[in-house]
C-alpha cells in the first residue's frame, strides 16, 4: 500500500473533530475575554478562530485529494493539500500581523484585567488545544496540509499557557502588561510555526528532493547491484507531503527483458524501504546507447535497418 493512502480514514473524522473543538474554544474565549478585558485571551480566540478555518480548509482539501486521477491530472489532486497548506499559513501571518499591533497599542495604553477569570479561561483552552493537537498528532506526521492544522494547535496551546501565566503575574503582581507581553509572544509562535510548514510546502510546489533523501546516497546504493554498471538523469520530488517520486536511467548490460524485470523489482524494492520512494519509474538501457539517452536522439542507422527509422532502444528512450 501506498504511503498517500495510510491512515486516510482517520484523517477527515479527526480533523472534524479539531473543528468542533475549536469552535467552541473560540466562543467560549472570546466571550470571556471580553469579561475579564484580557487582550491575550481575545487574541487567544481569534487565534482559535484561525485554528477553525485551518481544519475547514484541511478537510476540504482532503476529501478534494482524495479524487481519483484523470487524463489531465494524472499525479491525481494531491497538490491540493500543498495549497491548503500555503493558505493557512497566509492566515496565520495575517492574524499574527493583527495581533502585533494590537498588543503594541495595548502596551502604550496599559487596561484593567481580571487576572483570575483570565487564568481559569486559559486553563481550560490549553486542556482543549492539547487534546486537538493529540488527535493530529498522527497524521501530521505524513500529511503536510494536516501537519499545517495541527501546528496551529500546538501553536494556541501554547498561547493558552502564555495566556495562563500572563493571569497569573495580574493576579499576584498586578502587572497587567503582561497581557500585552503574552499576545505578543502568542504571535511570535504563530509566526514561527507558519514558517517552517511554508518552506516545507515551497520546496514541495518546486519539485524539490525531500530533506531526508539525499541523490548520491540513492546512486551509491542502486550502483552496489552487480546486475547495474550505472546510473544517471536521475530526479527525486515529491507529488505530495506524503509520497515520493524517482525516476532515472538505469545502465545495465545486453540482457533479456525477464532479467530486466528481475532487477527492477529488486531497485523498486530497495527504493520503497531504504528511501521511502513510492512512485519509482526506471529506464534502462545499454552502453551501446548511453550517448543518446539524455538527449533522445536517433541513432545512426545500422545494418539491416530501413534508412532513416528509428532504434527500439532510441524509442525506448523517448519514453
Amino acid at each position: 500500500m501506498s504511503l498517500l493512502h495510510r491512515h486516510q480514514g482517520n484523517v477527515g473524522f479527526r480533523l472534524l473533530l479539531t473543528i468542533l473543538l475549536n469552535l467552541v474554544i473560540f466562543v467560549a474565549e472570546l466571550i470571556f475575554g471580553i469579561v475579564a478585558n484580557s487582550l491575550a485571551l481575545i487574541t487567544d480566540a481569534f487565534h482559535n478562530l484561525t485554528d477553525f478555518s485551518s481544519a475547514v480548509i484541511s478537510l476540504t482539501a482532503h476529501r478534494i485529494s482524495q479524487r481519483e486521477a484523470d487524463s489531465r491530472r494524472t499525479f491525481g489532486y494531491q497538490r491540493v493539500e500543498i495549497l491548503a497548506a500555503v493558505l493557512n499559513v497566509a492566515v496565520l501571518f495575517a492574524v499574527a500581523g493583527v495581533i502585533f499591533i494590537k498588543a503594541f497599542h495595548r502596551l502604550q495604553s496599559p487596561a484593567p484585567v481580571r487576572g483570575g477569570l483570565m487564568f481559569g479561561v486559559a486553563l481550560v483552552a490549553l486542556m482543549a488545544n492539547v487534546a486537538a493537537a493529540m488527535l493530529l498528532r498522527e497524521s501530521a506526521k505524513e500529511n503536510l496540509n494536516v501537519r499545517s492544522t495541527f501546528v496551529h494547535a500546538l501553536s494556541d496551546a501554547l498561547s493558552s499557557l502564555g495566556a495562563m501565566i500572563a493571569g497569573v503575574f495580574v493576579m499576584v503582581k498586578g502587572w497587567e502588561i503582561t497581557d500585552s507581553l503574552a499576545s505578543l509572544l502568542i504571535g511570535v509562535f504563530i509566526v514561527w510555526g507558519g514558517w517552517g510548514i511554508l518552506k516545507e510546502a515551497t520546496n514541495i510546489l518546486l519539485n524539490a528532493a525531500p530533506r531526508w533523501i539525499k541523490v548520491d546516497d540513492i546512486k551509491a546504493r542502486l550502483e552496489q547491484l552487480p546486475e547495474v554498471e550505472g546510473v544517471h538523469h536521475i530526479h527525486v520530488w515529491s507529488s505530495s507531503s506524503a509520497s515520493v517520486a524517482f525516476s532515472a536511467h538505469i545502465l545495465v548490460k545486453n540482457q533479456t527483458l525477464e532479467e530486466v524485470d528481475r532487477l527492477s523489482h529488486t531497485i523498486r524494492e530497495i527504493l520503497v524501504h531504504e528511501f521511502q520512494v513510492d512512485h519509482p519509474t526506471l529506464q534502462f538501457e545499454t552502453r551501446q546507447f548511453e550517448a543518446v539517452a539524455l538527449f533522445c536522439n536517433e541513432i545512426p542507422d545500422r545494418p539491416n535497418e530501413t534508412p532513416g527509422r528509428t532504434s527500439l532502444s532510441s524509442r525506448e528512450t523517448m519514453k
